[in-house]
């Protein structure tokens, strides 16, 4: 038979357990009573609520208030049950209250996450349990990941659960039919890769702008000479080619970085620079 509960900051993942929902529905009638009126909903939320999903043995319950204010009027009746234990250091979004074993208090079994049934976090907790439910294949990515996620921090919560949140943040986004957002890590590797075409550019301008000044100023102008074709000129434009394509293949990976649009100015002004000084050498 499987316990519930673990150590605090323990990370340690389940096969899903119908048991969970038996837990869930026992403790939400104890905190129907002791919130009475101040609970408008109490939901099942967090990875024991998704049928087949693996996940710690700590039932995740969602308990939706007015307003946070409200708890004040129960908080007593949590202090004097030895079970239960306020985080009093916090999210300001939420009261977060543990249930301990009684047997062994150092193990959480549950987490009451109390939360505004208006706000941002009581709405996204119940459309990410939803979205699970309803979509296997995120499931079963989100399973991949937690399972990855529980051998590289096995002994650090805060590590595990942070490491989801780019996840999750994208899944709801999806969820409610919005842009995913970007990693800030590719981003900057983007930019990186935006810096080493400039540089590249840069050394090739250094030495076609010369040449391209030398001949305008000489000739008066921009000529075609008969004695470049066409051999002269296949392989300046083979020459030239790749340095054309440089900037155009990074203007295509800067729009999948979904980078801010004075970036994207900045790349255009710089491309149409780029590509202008080797067409000038080209045709001189």
């Amino acid at each position: 038979m499987k316990v519930m509960g673990l150590i605090k900051g323990e990370v340690k993942l389940e096969q899903y357990d119908l048991k969970w929902e038996e837990d869930f529905q026992a403790e939400a009638g104890k905190l129907y009573n002791l919130f009475g009126d101040v609970a408008q909903d109490i939901q099942h939320i967090g990875s024991t609520s998704v049928r087949g999903l693996s996940a710690k043995p700590i039932i995740d319950i969602a308990v939706g208030v007015k307003s946070l204010t409200d708890f004040a009027k129960v908080r007593q009746k949590f202090v004097d049950a030895p079970e239960y234990s306020i985080k009093e250091d916090g999210d300001p979004m939420e009261i977060l209250v543990r249930k301990h074993n009684p047997e062994n208090q150092d193990e959480i079994t549950h987490f009451i996450h109390i939360m505004e049934i208006e706000g941002d976090r009581y709405k996204d907790s119940i459309l990410f349990r939803d979205t699970l439910r309803s979509n296997p294949k995120m499931r079963l990515e989100y399973e991949s990941l937690k399972r990855d996620l529980a051998k590289q921090y096995p002994n650090d919560r805060a590590a595990y659960t942070q490491s989801k949140d780019y996840f999750i943040r994208s899944m709801l986004r999806e969820a409610k039919g919005k842009k995913a957002p970007h990693s800030h890590a590719d981003e900057y590797r983007t930019i990186g890769l935006f810096i080493g075409i400039i540089i590249a550019e840069a050394m090739y301008l250094f030495i076609t702008v010369p040449t391209v000044i030398n001949r305008f100023t000489a000739e008066g102008g921009f000529k075609f000479r008969a004695t470049d074709a066409p051999d002269t000129l296949v392989a300046n434009m083979i020459f030239i080619a790749p340095f054309a394509l440089i900037p155009l293949i990074g203007g295509v990976l800067l729009m999948k970085a979904s980078l801010k649009s004075h970036m994207m100015w900045i790349f255009w002004i710089a491309m149409i620079i780029f590509l202008t000084t080797p067409v000038l050498a080209l045709l001189t």
